[in-house]
């Protein structure tokens, strides 16, 4: 630990150090359990007419596992590990080395394909309204005068004019169905991956990437970008009122399937599988399998007190040690077959490279949890601190005036297309005495 008010070992960047909640902690000061943004997009209509166009974009596996209602949020526990979250090294800091949610998680649990662009472009807000009307069937209302026009509607808005108010007519034709198919991916995926603090605003950039079927797009890195950037952010506030947004239901499970801390029961271990036939097999069409956050769609989370059991949660990470995590949760086999999406891209689930979602640029640093895939952890690649502060200072509202991400980031999009190349060559299986030397 370094002397005076400086940060606790050379790794750590002072800037951040200072505002951190663990910091804080460290100091006496009294912090309280955040709110997590977990939402679920139940609440909107889905007409299976959507699926064809859907399943171009690869995203039927996630839509069909995700439309349904969210598990109860343990935002105690969940505030506990973000106290350990290091924005320098993109993972949870804990007693016995460090841990992150990877891209094999993101996989795994979502159904978010992992291969294909970044997700990014240009986000100009010129005619985004007559745009939105193109591709949905309906602009948004102007704003009053004297209010400022941004980029985005509300979710309230946007199932009033193509949800369960005005549901897709029946007979439509194949335009309109697109555009109701379009609207209602805007909302699920701004509601349960992209939220933003608010957790009710669908921003138009999201839109505009769903104008053409088939390009495909790495939305698992995207979603992976999205919650580090938020996590970034949350391990940095100490309000009484603050939240953490992104895809929260994604870093529940990961939770739940890898730390004792703060697990709930699930209420049928012995669930049937979902989308299976009546014997228990599926026909020739893979995409309605589940992923693997099925498992956890029936839980019992814990109540009470939030902030007795914020402190309890607090102890037990702090006691936590390596033979209590599990480290290769995937390796069981479930009662259900999983979703092939959930593996299509394994290949990159090892790729130390940039994870881009338009302003955010983050880092996979998967030579840091080695461990995570059952290979030998060696010494970390040391980053440049100017490099990591630079990156973050990029935002959505402190960047209004770049209007192209894909242009200002476009050497990180240049590693993220090598990203087959970038994959770790580390092979040697998890030694136990070889993972006691880098500890210490």
């Amino acid at each position: 630990m370094a002397d005076g008010d400086g940060p606790w070992y050379d790794g750590l960047i002072d800037e951040w150090d200072k505002e951190h909640r663990a910091r804080a902690i460290e100091n006496g000061h009294l912090v309280v359990a955040m709110r997590m943004r977990g939402h679920s997009a139940d609440d909107f209509t889905y007409d299976p007419r959507y699926e064809p166009y859907i399943r171009r974009l690869g995203l039927l596996p996630f839509v069909l596992q995700f439309k349904r209602r969210a598990p109860p949020v343990n935002h105690a526990a969940l505030t506990a590990l973000v106290d350990r979250w290091r924005p320098e090294t993109h993972s949870f800091h804990l007693p016995f080395g460090e841990m992150t949610m990877t891209l094999e998680d993101m996989a795994m649990i979502s159904g978010l394909p992992i291969n294909g662009q970044a997700v990014t472009g240009c986000v100009s807000a010129v005619n985004w309204r007559e745009r939105t009307g193109i591709l949905i069937g309906v602009q948004p209302d102007a704003p009053e005068e004297g209010k400022v026009d941004t980029a985005r509607v509300r979710h309230s808005w946007l199932k009033a004019v193509r949800g369960n108010i005005n549901p897709c007519p029946q007979g439509a034709n194949d335009v309109v169905v697109q555009q109701y198919a379009r609207a209602y991916l805007w909302y699920v995926l701004t509601k349960v991956v992209f939220s933003d603090a608010t957790g009710n605003l669908a921003l138009w950039m999201f839109l505009e990437l769903l104008n053409n079927w088939d390009t495909q797009y790495s939305w698992g890195s995207a979603a992976l970008a999205y919650l580090y950037h938020q996590l970034d952010l949350a391990c940095r506030r100490k309000g009484d009122t603050s939240s953490l947004a992104g895809f929260v239901w994604s870093l529940s499970v990961w939770m739940w399937e890898r730390i004792p801390v703060g697990r709930p029961d699930i209420k049928d271990p012995n669930m049937a599988n979902p989308r299976g036939n009546p014997d228990g097999l599926h026909d020739d069409d893979p995409y309605p399998r589940p992923t693997l956050a099925y498992y956890w769609e029936q839980v019992t989370v814990y109540t009470g007190s939030s902030h007795v059991r914020y402190k309890c949660y607090m102890n037990e990470l702090d006691t936590l040690t390596a033979e209590q995590v599990h480290w290769l949760p995937y390796m069981e086999d479930h009662d259900y077959d999983l979703n092939e999406m959930c593996t299509r891209d394994s290949h990159l689930w090892r790729a130390r490279c940039p994870m881009i979602c338009f302003f955010a640029v983050e880092w996979h640093f998967v030579d840091r949890v080695a461990r995570q895939f059952g290979r030998t952890q060696g010494i970390p690649i040391e980053e440049s601190n100017e490099e990591m502060l630079s990156l973050h200072r990029f935002d959505r509202r402190n960047n209004q005036d770049i209007s192209d991400w894909a242009n200002k980031h476009r050497a990180w999009i240049e590693i993220w297309n090598q990203r087959d190349t970038l994959v770790q060559s580390e092979n040697r299986p998890h030694n136990q005495s070889t993972y006691q030397k880098y500890q210490v």
